[in-house]
């Protein structure tokens, strides 16, 4: 395959990829912001997120959002990619400590999501890690773009 459609297939991978991501965090983000209320009292139900309930039902949509604006802009969308797996990763992390370890296993996640069992939502997350693996060693860094 051609250098020329070897990078087109990736940009295009790349792209529809910060797409589906900006769509998942934008309406995972929309939603909590809706239920501010619900998600907060979920977090402080929660033994690993008690004390900072009230912060993270603000810093977590915030974030998500944050991370949307670093995957529309091309140039930052290397940083995004990487803030994204971040991202699922500690909520992978939540929701395996929350599944596992906490008395109270409330589903703080919105909309469609929140329909999903626990381990339905933990194959789910893992799916995205997984695309977001493949989106990092997609993207071209501004290195190997400068090279060729």
């Amino acid at each position: 395959m051609s250098y020329r459609r070897k990078h087109t297939a990736q940009t295009f991978i790349t792209n529809a990829l910060a797409l589906l991501f900006i769509f998942l965090f934008i309406y995972a983000g929309l939603s909590k912001l809706i239920g501010m209320s619900v998600f907060k009292d979920q977090l402080s139900q929660v033994p690993l997120t008690t004390q900072a309930a009230p912060f993270l039902a603000w810093a977590i949509p915030t974030v998500e959002v944050l991370v949307v604006v670093l995957l529309l802009w091309p140039s930052l969308r290397r940083w995004g990619f990487f803030s994204f797996l971040g991202l699922m990763l500690v909520f992978t992390g939540y929701l395996i400590y929350t599944l596992y370890f906490s008395p109270y296993t409330p589903c703080s996640c919105g909309g469609v999501i929140s329909g999903l069992s626990w381990r339905s939502h933990i194959l789910f997350n893992l799916f995205f890690i997984g695309l977001a693996v493949l989106a990092i060693l997609l993207v071209p860094s501004k290195s190997l773009e400068k090279q060729q």
